[in-house]
């Protein structure tokens, strides 16, 4: 079992960004918010501190969101 689900993004410019995780009710389980740096960047989210299920992983930066769905297996 992997710890951490990596998040990785390149950004051209610095800006806030955002990445929370969310069950499938919609509740905020985990998130982060920071200033990115230009080029590579990365917010690691601990997998372990969340239950068995699905999850979505919603990221935003410079007005756009991107949403990935998840599976936790414990």
């Amino acid at each position: 079992m992997q710890d951490n689900l990596n998040v990785q993004f390149y950004q051209s410019k610095s800006n806030r960004t955002e990445c929370y995780v969310r069950d499938f009710s919609g509740r905020i389980v985990w998130s982060e918010t920071g200033t990115s740096k230009v080029g590579m960047n990365q917010f690691s989210v601990p997998m372990s501190s969340l239950q068995t299920g699905l999850y979505v992983v919603e990221f935003r930066s410079n007005g756009t969101a991107l949403y990935q769905g998840i599976i936790n297996k414990q």
